[in-house]
């Protein structure tokens, strides 16, 4: 049986490809997590034959706005820029949803860095071990 394909609705445009998704995304962040919420975004991209995106859509178990949000952001390839906050901040609960995602992926980073930052270190600390014994080893054998 054929799937019926429908249109998403967001910003008072329809959206019927993946494409227009992506485009109309920064404007329409809270009804796409409430779509997320209620089924109707697996639905429209099973429609549509996106198997890859849904089975991900269907992989998120989080009941968090904003985790859910930066997971269909990773998912369908938009980027979290100046031109996405802007057009988000246009809405004030879109807004804060994407404030709270910006400052998630700025902590992130930032444990990150501080992740890479000890493991420099360690390596560093690791290195000067061995060579400190290369060197304690290296006298004992020129006492001989």
């Amino acid at each position: 049986m054929a799937k019926v394909k429908f249109a998403l609705n967001y910003n008072g445009k329809q959206i019927r490809s993946i494409e227009e998704l992506r485009e109309n995304f920064a404007a329409s962040v809270v009804e796409i997590v409430a779509d997320y919420r209620s089924g109707l975004l697996e639905r429209w991209l099973d429609a549509r034959r996106l198997h890859d995106e849904r089975e991900k859509v269907l992989a998120i178990k989080s009941a968090d706005d904003c985790e859910i949000l930066a997971k269909l952001m990773e998912i369908f390839g938009v980027e979290l820029d100046s031109n996405f906050i802007s057009d988000a901040e246009k809405k004030p609960d879109a807004a804060a949803l994407v404030r709270r995602v910006q400052e998630r992926r700025e902590r992130e980073e930032q444990e990150k860095r501080e992740r890479e930052e000890q493991e420099r270190r360690k390596r560093e600390e690791q290195e000067k071990r061995e060579r400190e014994e290369q060197e304690r080893q290296a006298r004992v054998e020129r006492g001989k």
